[in-house]
C-alpha cells in the first residue's frame, strides 16, 4: 500500500508517492553458491589433473615398453654374433662355496654378455656372510671376472647359549658353521664382538700371546679377562691394555715363572703385577 504525502508549492497542493525500501541480498545464499562454486572448479581441475596424469603415464608406458624391446633385441642380435658367457672365472674364493657364488651372480654358461647385470649381482654377491668384498667385469669377449675378498674368521663369540663365528672386524657372520672353527679363541659378553678389533690389535703388540689366548670375557662393558694356556687369567686394565700386556712379558721372560703354578695375575694397577 503506498503512503500518499501531500505538499504545498506555488502551484497548490500535490500528491507524491513515497518510494519502496530496496530488499537486501540473502547472504546465506551468496555462500552457498560460492561455495559451490568452489567445490565445481576444485572438482574440474582434479579430473583435468588425473586425465593428463593418466596420458601422460600411458605414453611413459608405450615409451618404456618400445625401449624394453629395443634392448631385447639389440641383447639377442649381440648374442646371436658371438657374445655370450663361455666362463665364469672366479678369484680370492676360500671359504664362499662355488654354487653359492654362481646362483648370486645370476647368469650362466650361454647366456647373453649383455644380460649380466653387475650391480644385481654385487649386491647379491656382498649379502654372503664371508664376502667382505667383491669385483665384478665383464672380460670381453665371453668371460665374467669375479674376485672376491673374503673375511677372516678370529673368534667364536658365545652369547645366549649360542656360538657364533667373528671375523677380524667384529662382524658376526652369518650362516657360517661354529663347528668347523673349534680352535679359535672364546669371546664372552653382551658387547664382546664389538670391542675384539682393539683387542686383537693389542695382543697384536705382544709375539704369540693370541695364539696363547683360549678365551676373551668382556667383562662390565669396561675390560678385558684373558685365559692363556687354559688355566691362567689375566686381568686386564680398562686403559693402556698394550702396556699392560708388555709388563706381563717381561714379567714372565724375567723370572721364567711356570704358568701352570699361577691361576690369576691381575695387571690392572699401573707399574704392577699381582699374581694370586
Amino acid at each position: 500500500m503506498s503512503i500518499l504525502i501531500g505538499k504545498l508549492n506555488a502551484s497548490g497542493f500535490s500528491m507524491i508517492r513515497k518510494p519502496k525500501k530496496k530488499t537486501q541480498p540473502n547472504i546465506q545464499q551468496q555462500r552457498r553458491r560460492h561455495h559451490w562454486k568452489t567445490r565445481l572448479t576444485f572438482i574440474t581441475l582434479l579430473i583435468l589433473f588425473l586425465g593428463i596424469s593418466l596420458t601422460v603415464y600411458l605414453k611413459k608406458n608405450q615409451i618404456v615398453q618400445q625401449y624394453n624391446r629395443t634392448v631385447q633385441s639389440i641383447i639377442g642380435w649381440t648374442a646371436s654374433s658371438g657374445l655370450v658367457v663361455d666362463e665364469i672365472f672366479i678369484s680370492g674364493r676360500h671359504h664362499t662355496s662355488q654354487k653359492e657364488i654362481l646362483k648370486a651372480i645370476g647368469i650362466k654358461a650361454g647366456d647373453p654378455m649383455l644380460n649380466f647385470d653387475i650391480s644385481y649381482a654385487k649386491n647379491n654377491l656382498e649379502k654372503i656372510g664371508w664376502v667382505q668384498q667383491v669385483t665384478l667385469q665383464r672380460r670381453w669377449p665371453n668371460t665374467i671376472y669375479v674376485h672376491l675378498i673374503e673375511r677372516s674368521p678370529m673368534a667364536l663369540w658365545q652369547n645366549n647359549k649360542k656360538i657364533r663365528v667373528v671375523d677380524q672386524s667384529g662382524k658376526v657372520l652369518k650362516g657360517v658353521s661354529a663347528d668347523r672353527h673349534s680352535n679359535l679363541p672364546v669371546i664372552i659378553g653382551m658387547n664382546a664382538p664389538k670391542k675384539l678389533p682393539k683387542l686383537l690389535k693389542n695382543l697384536a703388540s705382544v709375539p704369540g700371546l693370541f695364539e696363547r689366548t683360549t678365551s676373551a670375557t668382556w667383562v662390565g662393558n669396561r675390560r678385558w679377562n684373558l685365559s692363556l694356556d687354559k688355566n691362567v687369567t689375566l686381568l686386564l686394565p680398562e686403559q693402556d691394555v698394550e702396556d699392560a700386556l708388555k709388563r706381563f712379558q717381561k714379567y714372565e721372560k724375567n723370572h721364567k715363572i711356570s704358568l701352570n703354578a699361577f691361576h690369576k695375575i691381575d695387571l690392572r694397577l699401573k707399574n704392577r703385577l699381582i699374581i694370586d
